[in-house]
């Protein structure tokens, strides 16, 4: 999908990567020319977040965050003398295991976005948000 759609840049949410042995599955995801930056989900199975980038830019990881309600990585990249930070973010879905209501949700995104500083950045992910749920249908935002 990379090399058919040019792309130069691409996230995985939810990419299940593990903190060491993920060799074999970064190289079958990885084309040439192109690098892989990834955390993992401290303390349970599955989630994760992995950068594929081509290797012109320069990756700097910045942040990784495992809130209450959300997972979220952050990367910057660098080409020439221009510099993207790229936040990916997965709302956890919510259950009566993790407590975690839209509010939650809405007020740790609100405080992983207040520490941009500056406007070159780009929010992405997975929010898990569905407005048809009964548990969101008296939530007014």
């Amino acid at each position: 999908m990379i090399k058919e759609w040019n792309i130069n840049f691409m996230c995985i949410i939810e990419s299940w990567l593990q903190h060491t042995g993920n060799e074999q599955v970064i190289a079958s995801i990885k084309p040439p020319r192109f690098e892989v930056n990834s955390t993992h989900r401290i303390g349970g199975k599955g989630g994760g977040i992995a950068f594929i980038y081509q290797n012109s830019f320069k990756s700097v990881k910045t942040n990784a965050l495992l809130a209450k309600s959300l997972e979220a990585a952050s990367c910057s990249f660098q080409a020439d003398s221009k510099t993207i930070h790229i936040t990916a973010v997965y709302r956890t879905p919510p259950s009566k295991a993790n407590k975690s209501y839209p509010t939650d949700f809405i007020n740790e995104l609100q405080e992983l976005v207040i520490d941009f500083k500056t406007n070159d950045f780009l929010l992405t992910g997975n929010i898990n948000f569905h407005n048809e749920k009964d548990a969101y249908k008296n939530y007014n935002h």
